[in-house]
């Protein structure tokens, strides 16, 4: 017995280590800060640009209720009548075109959304595998410090030998070896959590990707949704333009929707008359202010506004256009059941035979 406990004593005792741990549990903590910043930023997008899609579905709606009541209108003007015809014409050859498009964005949202939802998951997965790492690793020390103390002890014990009885030294012995082979299988556990550790962090560096791969496709959807917007409600504004135009000047608006670059769009507006074409600061003062009036009532009657409130804004109009303007007012809102307030100081503007009811400030 005494040989064979010379023998144990004789074997070196293995401490098993895992020196790349603690670094790689500081790694994930740091990648997991990094994925919750990102998570929470796609998320803000992704509600973003279904704010977007559903403002743009009610600019359709919208575009398609103006139709139809334009239709079922039974108005004797021929410049409404033309701008009805008008606006038919151009929603109805746009309008197919954008609901595809409008289809094909909510497909791809969809597809986000599912990349995203299986993002959160993962990382929610991968935030309880750190702390049972962190908990493993807790007490893969408290472990080691174990076995530091069980060696110490067997160090002693081993120079009493000949004072000890065999039976006793025999109990101590297997106690040790019992508690060596727990040791052993804790170990066992921290490297296989080592080697899963690694495989996860591989699975971040993948998520990561992924979620760079869908912000780019936030970024394209936004630029395409926006073009689509202005694409639909440009031709529509503008025809509305025109014809109130056609009932006090002579001359027309001409516009192009232009990409520049990769994210950038230009709206270029000229003036056609019988000159030619030409920039719109060619106008003279009075032209200018019956174009502001009429972008305004444009504007106006396409969001079918109730109310409109106009400040000193068509003040400074020639005499024999006052006529024509009170015409045009008139006409708009009649037409769209619309109140209009206008401040003035211009007895020609006063003396319009459209207003309900004039008040005086001092």
């Amino acid at each position: 017995m005494t040989s064979q406990i010379t023998q144990l004593q004789s074997q070196p005792t293995e401490k098993v280590s895992c020196p790349h741990c603690q670094g790689d549990i500081t790694a994930l903590c740091t990648q997991s800060d990094q994925t919750d910043v990102l998570l929470k930023t796609l998320q803000s997008q992704h509600q973003t640009l279904q704010d977007e899609i559903q403002t743009l579905q009610k600019t359709l709606e919208e575009a398609q209720t103006t139709i139809q009541k334009i239709e079922s209108s039974e108005t004797k003007n021929p410049l409404i009548a033309k701008l009805g015809a008008t606006m038919k014409a151009i929603e109805r050859q746009k309008l197919q075109t954008q609901i595809e498009t409008i289809t094909q964005a909510e497909k791809s949202l969809t597809q986000a959304t599912k990349s995203y939802e299986t993002l959160r998951q993962q990382a929610d997965r991968l935030q309880t595998q750190q702390l049972e790492l962190t908990r493993l690793q807790t007490q893969k020390e408290t472990t080691t410090t174990q076995l530091h103390t069980l060696q110490k002890t067997i160090e002693e014990q081993s120079a009493n030998l000949s004072t000890k009885p065999d039976s006793v030294l025999l109990q101590t012995t297997k106690t040790h070896l019992t508690t060596l082979q727990e040791i052993q299988t804790s170990m066992d556990r921290l490297t296989e959590l080592h080697t899963d550790l690694h495989q996860q962090i591989l699975t971040r560096k993948d998520l990561e990707v992924r979620a760079e791969r869908l912000k780019n496709l936030h970024q394209i959807l936004s630029k395409e949704l926006m073009y689509v917007v202005l694409e639909t409600a440009l031709p529509s504004l503008f025809s509305i333009i025109n014809a109130l135009l056609s009932q006090v000047v002579d001359y027309q608006l001409h516009f192009a929707l232009v990409k520049s670059g990769s994210d950038r769009l230009e709206l270029e507006v000229e003036v056609e008359d019988s000159r030619g074409r030409r920039s719109i600061s060619s106008l003279s003062g009075g032209q200018k202010v019956i174009l502001k009036l009429a972008r305004i009532l444009a504007v106006a009657s396409y969001l079918r506004l109730p109310l409109l409130l106009l400040d000193e804004t068509i003040n400074n109009l020639d005499a024999d256009l006052i006529s024509r303007v009170a015409e045009l007012i008139d006409d708009v809102i009649r037409k769209q059941n619309m109140t209009l307030y206008v401040v003035t100081h211009s007895p020609h503007i006063q003396a319009m035979n459209v207003w309900e009811e004039i008040v005086h400030v001092q």
